[in-house]
């Protein structure tokens, strides 16, 4: 299995450490997605948390 890039890791770790902790199955699904992608899915997190909560 393919692990986040490193653009990517310090993304998840920088939105965590200012946000809240992510569950694993939302970081796994990032592995692949371009940086575009992931900074739209952080994104969509932070504005709607029940969204996260509802795919988790």
């Amino acid at each position: 299995m393919k692990e986040l890039n490193s653009t990517q890791q310090l993304l998840v770790n920088n939105w965590q450490r200012k946000y809240y902790q992510l569950s694993e199955v939302l970081i796994n699904s990032l592995v692949g997605l371009t940086v575009a992608d992931t900074l739209a899915i952080l994104a969509i997190a932070r504005k709607e948390r029940t969204w996260l909560k509802s795919i988790t």
